[in-house]
């Protein structure tokens, strides 16, 4: 009998053998969906591919406003470049120095192109002042979990500062 595809994704993950192998993407980027799928959302991406739908959505972090003011960040827009890559930098000011970093951007995805982290000490304050949050607001997590039903699963992440780049 054909397994739900969130039976399919959770038989796999607990490394037993579901009905077939689950298909699934590791993140729809905005750009393949808006051109080459008419601007579908993840939902109907997955549907119109067939694919086990495997939904990221991550919970709504607070934070103590005395956290943030030890990490203030100032973004300055240093514009388009020939290729279209738009570039900004990015300082961030904490009690005990600055970091920066170089952010570009196209209509694909975004990358440094300076990493934040480029000495023991910039690692140091970012250690010590980057906020971390005092709680989470898990409903956008429940609604999604709740909408896909037996479609697949949510995919989520504990507290982490995003995709590094060193």
């Amino acid at each position: 009998m054909a397994m739900t595809s969130r039976e399919r994704m959770l038989t796999a993950l607990d490394n037993k053998r579901p009905d077939r192998l689950p298909c699934q993407v590791h993140g729809w980027m905005d750009y393949y969906l808006k051109t080459y799928l008419g601007g579908a959302d993840w939902y109907k991406a997955n549907r119109r591919l067939g694919f086990d739908y495997a939904i990221y959505v991550s919970p709504t972090y607070r934070y103590e406003p005395e956290t943030l003011e030890k990490w203030q960040v100032k973004t300055v827009d240093l514009g388009t470049d020939a290729d279209g890559n738009h570039t900004h930098e990015e300082f961030i000011t904490t009690p005990g120095g600055t970091l920066h970093k170089v952010v570009s951007r196209n209509a694909f995805t975004a990358w440094d192109t300076e990493p934040l982290l480029k000495t023991i000490a910039d690692f140091e304050l970012w250690d010590r002042y980057s906020p971390e949050p005092s709680g989470a607001d898990l409903s956008e997590i429940a609604r999604v979990r709740e909408k896909l039903g037996d479609l697949g699963i949510v995919r989520s992440h504990p507290f982490s500062p995003g995709q590094g780049s060193p």
